[in-house]
């Protein structure tokens, strides 16, 4: 094989006793089934495919810009990266290169007990933007939190603040809420920023969607390995850990504080007093996301991000007074991730970016302290205002007919 700095076509470091198989010929549509990692690395470069990386735990191949990763580092720990990046999306991640430059995966390999024995990647280009000597401001740690709580009310002020005075510090906080508030959706994106301002640290977190998981000899062993390197941690739903496993995720929670390792976790509520006295021990620092009912003054921006989020940031959903009142009313038991729904199914009825109270569909038993019935008599006299009193013009508005629309006059005594 050539060498990979002149144009060859690969080079193959073999750590163990697996042989190279037969290398496929000639180009396909799709990558074929049940090919093995040698298979698979020769068949992408035949299909046009450059600068490979190919990982298994006793194979390493690379081809001509990826040969130089060896300078930097060892067949070990590329194959821990690489195994941790197969865990997580498919799509861009960033190899631990000193000046950034991203990767994509393209194949993987897993073996009969469901766990990766191989991966391909394909280098990208550096970071060229890092090596520009005129570089654009860098943007303010209060600016990147807007759309992560946006708001004008005290408490999300109050909220953003926090975050921005976490930027440039080791992470090591609880973020802590209500069922719906967006507790998930605050600690990675407080995660996303540190690694975004933060260029050296390149890896990307270890997420733990069940802490019990820690419990187990596998994901003990991940939680050891992303220590031992540095790996920013994020445990997702803290409270859900029974009091006699308490000790269990204690220590290897303790662990990462002690080694300086960015440390996020999200949790509702305590089921005892138990669990709060022990975690808050250990993470004294908490950043609470209270319940929407709360703070009704932030609906309008929040509708806004919501909008952002599932439809483009060419949508912008704004809301008419009758439907800011209406939202307002709402009790909001599933809080922010109820208000989605709600909005995302007003937007679809609607086809217009401009959402009024007869396209809202309130979940049941949303009703705050005002009532269906005053929700209900508020709907009927905003919709009667903008049709000038028109009855049939209004119950058009509101999707009744017009007899329906005089029996709820009637009852309301108008």
């Amino acid at each position: 094989m050539g060498d990979p700095y002149s144009g060859g076509v690969s080079r193959t470091v073999n750590t163990g006793s697996n042989g190279l198989s037969r290398v496929h010929s000639g180009p396909s549509p799709t990558l074929p089934a049940g090919l093995s990692l040698p298979e698979a690395f020769h068949w992408l470069l035949e299909a046009g495919h450059k600068d490979l990386l190919g990982v298994s735990e006793q194979l390493l191949m690379v081809d001509r810009e990826p040969a130089k990763v060896l300078a930097l580092f060892g067949h070990r720990e590329l194959w821990a990266w690489a195994h941790d990046q197969t865990q997580a999306v498919m799509g861009w991640q960033p190899l631990p290169f000193l000046d950034g430059r991203p990767v994509r995966l393209l194949w993987t390999q897993w073996t009969t007990l469901g766990a990766i024995s191989g991966a391909i990647f394909a280098l990208g280009a550096p970071d060229v933007e890092q090596a520009t000597p005129a570089q654009e401001p860098a943007e303010r740690p209060g600016d990147i939190f807007a759309d992560v709580v946006p708001g004008t009310s005290p408490a999300a002020t109050a909220i953003r603040g926090q975050l921005a005075s976490w930027v440039g510090r080791c992470l090591c906080v609880r973020v802590t809420g209500p069922r719906g508030v967006g507790k998930d959706y605050v600690a990675r994106a407080l995660l996303s920023t540190q690694e975004r301002l933060a260029p050296g640290r390149l890896m990307d977190p270890l997420v733990v969607d069940d802490p019990k998981l820690i419990i187990g000899e596998i994901w003990s062993t991940r939680v050891r390995d992303a220590i031992e390197r540095g790996r920013p941690l994020f445990i997702r739903d803290l409270h859900s850990v029974p009091d006699r496993d308490v000790h269990v995720v204690f220590e290897w929670v303790t662990r990462a504080v002690a080694s300086a390792t960015p440390l996020v976790v999200s949790h509702a509520p305590w089921a005892s007093d138990f669990s709060a006295r022990r975690w808050e021990q250990v993470l004294p620092e908490q950043i609470r996301i209270p319940e929407l009912v709360s703070r009704p003054e932030d609906l309008p921006e929040l509708v806004r991000a919501l909008g952002h989020a599932t439809f483009g940031q060419r949508c912008d959903l704004k809301l008419t007074a009758g439907a800011l009142r209406l939202l307002s009313g709402v009790r909001w038991v599933g809080n922010t991730a109820e208000l989605e729904a709600v909005v995302i199914d007003a937007r679809r009825r609607s086809g217009t970016d401009r959402l009024s109270e007869n396209w809202i569909r309130l979940p049941s038993g949303a009703t705050g302290g005002a009532g269906l019935a005053d929700l209900e008599r508020r709907a009927v006299q905003d919709a009667l205002e903008r049709t000038g009193g028109n009855r049939t013009a209004a119950a058009a508005l509101l999707g009744i007919s017009r007899s329906t629309l005089h029996r709820r006059l009637k009852a309301q005594g108008v």
